[in-house]
C-alpha cells in the first residue's frame, strides 16, 4: 500500500538528487513494476499501484561509433589482455561478436550454441536476455532473424564452447553459475575498465557498449553491403532507421559472412573483395 504514485515521484526526486541518470532510475522503477505485475497476475494484490506512472524523460545520446582503425585497435587490446587460454577469453569474444554482428546487448547474452548454423556461416537470433526480469524474452519486434558469422568469430565461438563445455541449450556467455551474464555487471567490471585502459593507451574515444552495435552497422554499410540486408541483419523495424547509417549496396547474409570481417589477422578491418568475373 506504500507503492503509490506519490512514493514513486518522491523516489525519482531522491535518486536524481543522488546523481543517477534518468535511464537508471527508470530501470529501477521497472523492477518495482515487474514485481508488482507478477503479484497482481497471481492475485496476491488487487492491482499494480505503479501502473500508468510516467517515466522520466531520458537524455537523447548522440549516436557514436568507432572508425575501423579504432575498432581493430580495441580488439587488439582485448586480445592481448585476454589471450587464448585465459579464463576470461570470453570477454574478448563478446567484443568480437558485438563488432561483427551488430547485435543488441540482450541478444548477445541470449545466444546459445544451438543458434549457430551447421555450416557456421550464420547465427540465428531467437531470444534476448532481459536485464531487468533476468529471464529470456522474445527478440525485439517478435521476429527471428539471421546475422553473419565470419571465420574468425566462428573459430572463437567454437573454442569458447569447447573450453567451457557449453551444452547446446546453455548461454554462450555465462557466469560461474552457468547463468547468462548480467549486462550491468559486465559494463561495470569489464567494459568500463577495458575502455578506460584502452583509451589511456591509444587515445581512442570512449563510447557506450551499445555503440559497438552502431560501429558494426556503420562498417557493414561502408563495406558495400546493401541497405536492405543491413536492415535485416540489424533487426530494424523500419528502413528509415537503417538509412540513418548511410546508403550502400549489395550482399546477402551468407555473402556478408564470407566477405566481411573485423579481423585481428589484418592491419585494418576490411572486406575481402569478391573477384570480378570478366
Amino acid at each position: 500500500d506504500k507503492f503509490t504514485p506519490e512514493f514513486l515521484t518522491r523516489y525519482q526526486s531522491q535518486e536524481k538528487a543522488r546523481g543517477l541518470e534518468n535511464s537508471t532510475i527508470n530501470r529501477n522503477i521497472q523492477i518495482f513494476t515487474s514485481v508488482l505485475n507478477h503479484s497482481a497476475k497471481h492475485r496476491r494484490i488487487p492491482y499494480n499501484p505503479c501502473f500508468g506512472h510516467s517515466k522520466l524523460k531520458e537524455d537523447q545520446y548522440e549516436m557514436m561509433y568507432w572508425e575501423k582503425s579504432e575498432a581493430v585497435s580495441f580488439l587488439k587490446f582485448a586480445d592481448k589482455k585476454y589471450p587464448k587460454g585465459h579464463p576470461d577469453r570470453w570477454v574478448f569474444v563478446v567484443y568480437l561478436t558485438a563488432l561483427n554482428t551488430a547485435l543488441r546487448a540482450g541478444e548477445i547474452w541470449g545466444l546459445k550454441p544451438m543458434d549457430i548454423s551447421e555450416d557456421g556461416l550464420k547465427i540465428t537470433i531467437r531470444r534476448q536476455y532481459n536485464r531487468v526480469t533476468l529471464v529470456y524474452a522474445i527478440t525485439k519486434g517478435n521476429k527471428i532473424r539471421v546475422v553473419p558469422c565470419n571465420p574468425e568469430l566462428r573459430n572463437e565461438l567454437k573454442d569458447l564452447i569447447s573450453s567451457r563445455k557449453i551444452t547446446l541449450d546453455e548461454p554462450l556467455f555465462m557466469n560461474q553459475n552457468r547463468k547468462p551474464i548480467s549486462h550491468d555487471n559486465f559494463i561495470k567490471r569489464e567494459f568500463a575498465q577495458d575502455l578506460k585502459e584502452w583509451t589511456k593507451e591509444s587515445q581512442g574515444k570512449k563510447i557506450r557498449f551499445h555503440d559497438l552495435r552502431h560501429t558494426a552497422t556503420t562498417l557493414f554499410i561502408s563495406a558495400g553491403i546493401d541497405i536492405k540486408t543491413v536492415k535485416e541483419i540489424c533487426g530494424h523495424s523500419d528502413i528509415s532507421t537503417t538509412m540513418n547509417y548511410v546508403h550502400m549496396v549489395a550482399g546477402s547474409v551468407e555473402n556478408v559472412a564470407k566477405t566481411f570481417s573485423i579481423s585481428l589477422s589484418r592491419e585494418e578491418a576490411v572486406s575481402r573483395e569478391v573477384p570480378k568475373i570478366s
